[in-house]
């Protein structure tokens, strides 16, 4: 349900309008709080025919869902336009489970998802969605990749959940140890996975750094702030996908729009924008 057409977003808006100037600026939203509380007293929302535990009604994924009916729907549908019945899928950085939800129905009985997680916030809902949708071809792996195996540090942020990251991206006081594995030592030998989404907030650049080969094609998060806080030149790492032979392409509409480095690289430091792409290697049908 979009926020146009959820009641309680209708109601809110006429409170608004009749409260005092200067008045409703500040009350709507302890009212909005107030009645989202009221409204989803177990952390439970329904995201089309799947239900979703999240952290908390105030966490960003959370507030998505139940104001917007679901988050990153247009990706979604994009990645699981590109998957077929029988397909292993890698979920890099599953969060609580939204895309890894879908991407167990795209692959089917027969297929696999094998999704990667180092919260064990995070985790523990990812399970417990997992659960009650009953997605019996999921695998959970509770630990980051990077480039080389290890314990690394992991910076939480409150608000966002999909924000925990090796970089201290949100001044957060919080942070916790966590597992780092290369993706070469996890995957079953001779395995090349049909499709992968990676989402790990600027740490991109070594998940691929420990993983060879890479799918045919695979979608990831580019932030170039994120790129940058972890050490890495965000033109530099895009210019190697077409060193190894991929395209790129812009999908945050579900539709690709082809596009080079450079563009990329230059619109995302002027604007401050993030971008979903897809690197798919050139020839690949």
């Amino acid at each position: 349900m979009s926020s146009q057409t959820n009641p309680l977003h209708a109601v809110l808006r006429s409170i608004s309008r009749i409260l005092p100037l200067g008045l409703g600026a500040g009350f709507a939203p302890r009212l909005r709080a107030c009645c989202i509380r009221l409204l989803y007293p177990r952390n439970r929302v329904r995201v089309d025919d799947m239900t979703i535990v999240f952290h908390s009604p105030n966490e960003y994924i959370a507030q998505q869902c139940i104001h917007h009916g679901g988050y990153e729907k247009e990706l979604i549908g994009f990645l699981c336009s590109q998957i077929k019945p029988g397909d292993t899928v890698l979920d890099v950085g599953a969060n609580i489970g939204l895309h890894t939800l879908k991407l167990s129905r795209a692959v089917g009985e027969e297929g696999r998802v094998l999704a990667f997680e180092p919260d064990p916030a995070n985790v523990r809902l990812l399970r417990k969605n997992l659960e009650l949708n009953r997605c019996t071809n999921v695998e959970v792996f509770p630990f980051a990749l990077g480039a080389t195996a290890g314990l690394a540090k992991l910076y939480l942020c409150r608000e966002n959940k999909g924000w925990q990251s090796f970089a201290n991206l949100s001044d957060s006081t919080q942070s916790i140890e966590v597992e780092v594995k290369r993706i070469d030592e996890v995957l079953p030998k001779g395995l090349k996975p049909a499709f992968m989404k990676m989402d790990v907030e600027g740490a991109e650049p070594l998940v691929l750094e420990g993983m060879h080969p890479w799918p045919d094609q695979f979608v990831f998060e580019f932030v170039h702030r994120q790129v940058c806080a972890l050490g890495h030149n965000p033109l530099a790492f895009l210019q190697s996908f077409n060193s190894r032979g991929y395209e790129l392409f812009r999908v945050d509409t579900g539709v690709p729009e082809a596009a080079t480095p450079e563009d990329i690289a230059r619109t995302a430091e002027q604007t401050g924008s993030d971008y979903n792409l897809l690197a798919r290697k050139a020839g690949f049908a």
